[in-house]
């Protein structure tokens, strides 16, 4: 599943000797360097998380060598040395340590619902990764919970358990106001009919339990290798940073996210 030489994933965090947590946002390097977005600053009280404007700024005044500019997405992201590299956190890792233990919180126990109803519909939990706030333990009850999901093979089973689910009655359909919450946080220039019309007919949101959100990306590398003749020696679009993975993955129609209600 990963590259010896290039072992760094979308959805992966990467940890710096500075202090920063950044999420890798792309399956290859730039320039030798990791892609990605500094989404945790450490500070005295503990792990502060940034918004894109906090990110830039920071970067920009304190530590500018980790600005990137991308000529392939013309679009202007972040960028971090393997050697600057102190801890890389890896979804799939922490996601069976996580299992190895009983849960610790409620959100905690709502991910294990959620993989039950997954495993009872044959996915395979060992190609699934946990990211997000949970993957460094800074979530809290509201926090959302984001999956990683490894191979072709996989996220069509993990989209067909959604839906037979949903079927079931075990999860719901996405309400508007959740939509419309998913519509804000990606940030996207589409209008928010043609965001909600894109993601109903992917059938890849529902709502189960409580208002916390989640997101499972397909984050399979050799998907990736396949797709690259495709992709690298062409601008995709001009791209907002917080956007740049979700293109990356609708292209190839891999994404699935649902939303805990």
């Amino acid at each position: 599943m990963r590259s010896s030489a290039f072992p760094y994933l979308p959805k992966d965090f990467i940890e710096t000797e500075e202090g920063l947590i950044f999420a890798v946002i792309s399956y290859h390097e730039h320039l030798g360097k990791v892609g990605c977005f500094l989404r945790y600053v450490k500070t005295d009280h503990g792990w502060q998380k940034v918004d894109t404007l906090q990110a830039n700024r920071l970067l920009q005044r304190h530590h500018p060598q980790y600005l990137y500019r991308s000529r392939q997405f013309d679009a202007d992201f972040h960028a971090v040395n393997p050697e600057k590299i102190i801890h890389h956190y890896q979804p799939e890792v922490i996601l069976q340590q996580r299992l190895l233990h009983p849960p610790v919180d409620a959100l905690d126990q709502k991910l294990r619902n959620l993989l039950d109803i997954f495993r009872a519909r044959e996915v395979e939990i060992n190609k699934l990764g946990l990211t997000g706030s949970m993957l460094i333990n800074q979530h809290r009850p509201d926090s959302d919970i984001d999956l990683a999901v490894y191979g072709r093979d996989t996220f069509k089973r993990t989209r067909l358990a959604v839906q037979d689910a949903v079927n079931a009655g075990l999860i719901d359909k996405l309400s508007e106001q959740l939509m419309w919450d998913n519509f804000e946080r990606r940030a996207c220039e589409l209008s928010f009919e043609e965001f909600s019309w894109h993601e109903a007919r992917k059938f890849n949101k529902a709502a189960i339990e409580a208002a916390n959100s989640i997101s499972a990306w397909s984050a399979s590398q050799q998907s990736w290798k396949q797709t690259t003749d495709i992709t690298e020696n062409r601008v995709l679009a001009r791209l907002k940073p917080e956007c740049l993975m979700t293109a990356r993955v609708l292209i190839f129609r891999r994404d699935i996210e649902l939303i805990m209600h």
